[in-house]
């Protein structure tokens, strides 16, 4: 694998040399290329960090800073990047939480610059971007259809429900993954007439579907359905029909009692959820300002695991305590405050059409709704999702002046 992985690399870095944002649009499109991991020199990697390696090496002299975004955004981000530091320092491990640091934290928000600065500078199109982001839902899409068509290639224990993974190792990080590109499909046609992005959402969906991700399902639709809510033309059906959905579940009992149960969580998912996010308050009570710091969370964790016929697992699935239990109080507070920033960015935006800054938006959104009982952000390819998004949303601030 390290001799594949190295070549792949040498390949990359060729191509980003030749054409950087040709190189980005691939990097995008293949993000889960970091589940193809080797170890040079004792330090492991993956080929997705060495592509984003290769992308910052060679754009390091090739931005301009007159792009770059304000200084109340850079302090905000410099915040994140102090905290992730310190999670480094107050994890059990030290090891793990610094390879944590740079895959999650430095590398995508370095990212974050060069797609931020290129776009700006027009050498970069939004419109790419969400495309390479189609076109690798597509492919994960695909390949899940495939897994629950011939009922193969399905690993242990999610093969006994036929819940599709994909290239992934476990359902939900399909309904992760795919989440904020249907959600991006769904707003692309309300945009514009398309059959790719129709193609992508019909795809994305059915992959989301065959997964059983149903947080994926309800922050899909609950992100689209806040969308109508801002969009009058299209109020006059989202609303009717949010009424009638709710009056079913409502009046008829065979609907009611799953849905009651999967809101209330009370379901086993809800009851394991609940259960995690208990015990995670007791220990936030211990570390109340770090947390247990990054990759720390399951140490942190045992002298408050009560519940022990449930699984520690590596976060508490829930977007607050997550960032609570690995970066502290006070990254909490830094991501609050970037997001704050961009949310001033859209509500100055006068242009009352579908841009791509709302889409880019409202693919964040349905991360966040999901991201109530999952792990949206603590995740390679997700991690640089996010940012890409948040580029793209500081980047359209410009375009507009």
């Amino acid at each position: 694998m390290e001799l594949i992985v190295a070549l792949l690399s040498i390949v990359f870095f060729a191509i980003a040399r030749k054409n950087l944002p040709q190189a980005i649009l691939i990097l995008i499109a293949l993000l889960p290329a970091y589940l193809l991991r080797a170890t040079y020199f004792s330090i492991p990697t993956t080929l997705l960090e060495l592509m984003i390696v290769s992308i910052l090496i060679v754009s390091f002299k090739k931005l301009d800073p007159q792009y770059f975004p304000n200084k109340k955004i850079l302090y905000a981000i410099l915040a994140i990047i102090i905290t992730s530091t310190i999670g480094i320092f107050t994890s059990s491990d030290t090891s793990a939480a610094f390879g944590i640091w740079k895959a999650y934290f430095i590398e995508p928000i370095l990212l974050f610059f060069v797609i931020q600065n290129l776009i700006s500078s027009k050498k970069l199109y939004t419109e790419k971007i969400f495309k390479a982001l189609g076109y690798s839902a597509m492919f994960i899409s695909v390949i899940a259809i495939i897994q629950w068509l011939t009922e193969s290639g399905i690993p242990a224990p999610w093969d006994i429900e036929l819940r599709v993974t994909s290239v992934f190792n476990y359902p939900n990080a399909v309904g992760l993954y795919l989440g904020p590109i249907a959600t991006i499909a769904a707003l692309k046609l309300f945009q514009k007439k398309s059959l790719f992005w129709l193609n992508v959402l019909f795809f994305s969906s059915s992959a989301i579907i065959l997964a059983q991700s149903e947080a994926a399902v309800i922050a899909v639709l609950g992100s689209i359905f806040v969308f109508t809510l801002f969009k009058k033309p299209l109020r006059k059906y989202s609303i009717p029909a949010a009424i009638i959905i709710f009056a079913a579940i409502v009046l008829i009992p065979t609907i009611k009692e799953p849905v009651i149960s999967k809101i209330t969580l009370q379901d086993y998912s809800g009851q394991v959820r609940l259960s995690q996010w208990s015990e995670t308050f007791e220990m936030l009570k211990t570390k109340p300002f770090f947390g247990a710091g990054l990759s720390g969370y399951q140490e942190a964790l045992k002298p408050h695991h009560k519940s022990t016929h449930y699984e520690i697992f590596q976060y508490p699935h829930n977007i607050f305590l997550n960032t609570l239990s690995e970066i502290g109080i006070f990254g909490l507070l830094s991501f609050i405050a970037l997001i704050v920033l961009f949310l001033q960015i859209i509500k100055h935006d006068e242009n009352k059409l579908i841009t791509q800054k709302h889409i880019a938006a409202f693919a964040l959104l349905e991360m966040f709704i999901h991201g109530l009982v999952d792990v949206p952000y603590f995740k390679n390819d997700l991690s640089v999702i996010t940012w890409i998004l948040f580029a793209m949303i500081c980047v359209n601030n410009y375009e507009r002046k």
